[in-house]
């Protein structure tokens, strides 16, 4: 195999894979730079809650407002052995279709004016042309000091049978 002279002194090829991965590394940390990292919010009551809802369905963020669910881990600790069962109902789907549902409610024309609370079930009070309106999301839970969407509005029916 012919090899250039310089290439057959371990010092050189040393020198140049510690270069390689120098720059490998540089790209990786230019590139962590670029991506942002996403912060999963952590409303510390009903109202702050309400309020990142609100602000998900105005921004049309729906991974914001996925971030507002409870997750697997949490789940697995608030509902034991009827977790999975919880999952399965609870999937991506049904929670864009609560997304697409909420944000036909809560348009661009409507004020985001309270909360109406009534024992565990959330709903957002909007305003729209002088009229307060009821917007229920569904049940929610408090994790740690965070309140998170527990039963979406849109699976109440299926959750119950859980």
């Amino acid at each position: 195999m012919i090899l250039p002279e310089w290439f057959k002194n371990n010092d050189n090829v040393l020198l140049l894979v510690v270069l390689l991965l120098l720059m490998w590394l540089l790209t990786r940390i230019e590139q962590r730079k670029i991506q942002p990292i996403l912060k999963r919010p952590a409303p510390m009551n009903p109202d702050e809650l309400a309020r990142e809802i609100y602000r998900s369905l105005l921004l049309c963020d729906l991974n914001l407002f996925r971030s507002l669910f409870i997750n697997a881990l949490e789940a697995k600790s608030l509902l034991g052995q009827h977790a999975n069962a919880y999952l399965e109902l609870r999937t991506t789907l049904v929670i864009k279709d609560l997304f697409e549902d909420l944000r036909n409610s809560v348009s661009n024309q409507t004020e985001f004016c309270g909360i109406d609370n009534r024992g565990k079930i959330l709903s957002l009070l909007v305003q729209r042309d002088l009229e307060t309106e009821a917007v229920q999301i569904g049940s929610i839970c408090r994790v740690g000091y965070t309140c998170r969407i527990l039963v979406p509005f849109n699976l109440k029916q299926q959750m119950q049978e859980i």
